[in-house]
């Protein structure tokens, strides 16, 4: 709030900076983001912010970052987990962001699930493999002794 209150009292972003002891580049972020950040809370949307990463991504992908873009663009499957840059938490934020319930989590838990479940049908497949091969006892190599007498 004191950037903003020094950027108010018309200070460049350099004499901010020095005053809080970062950089004028810096020092200009930090004025922004306070700006954004109270301009959301004044319109009541500060319940759920979208981070730096999945902001990226919906610009990356040129999809709007308004609520109502983000829930149409996930509901129509124009955003989906094969996209550069949009995985799982990035699509559990956007939900998030946009209001929609996600279940990535239960489809995960549930792949790792079969995996551990085919893992150990494999396991008992192989073990039974060699059980059956080395089950029977390979014969001992006959030598008649008195043969070469």
């Amino acid at each position: 709030m004191l950037a903003i209150q020094l950027r108010e009292h018309g200070m460049t972003y350099r004499q901010i900076g020095k005053k809080i002891r970062v950089g004028p580049q810096r020092a200009s972020q930090i004025v922004k983001r306070a700006c954004r950040k109270l301009r959301e809370h004044k319109e009541g949307n500060h319940a759920v912010e979208l981070n730096c990463r999945a902001a990226n991504a919906l610009s990356y992908h040129g999809i709007n970052s308004s609520r109502e873009a983000v829930k149409e663009a996930i509901e129509s499957g124009v955003l989906n987990l094969k996209l550069r840059n949009y995985g799982r938490k990035t699509h559990k934020i956007c939900c998030e962001y946009a209001g929609i319930p996600h279940h990535y989590e239960d489809k995960i838990m549930a792949e790792k699930e079969y995996q551990k479940y085919f893992s150990k049908k494999m396991l008992d497949y192989a073990a039974n493999l060699i059980e059956a091969h080395f089950k029977r006892p390979a014969p001992l190599p006959f030598f008649d002794l008195h043969k070469n007498q």
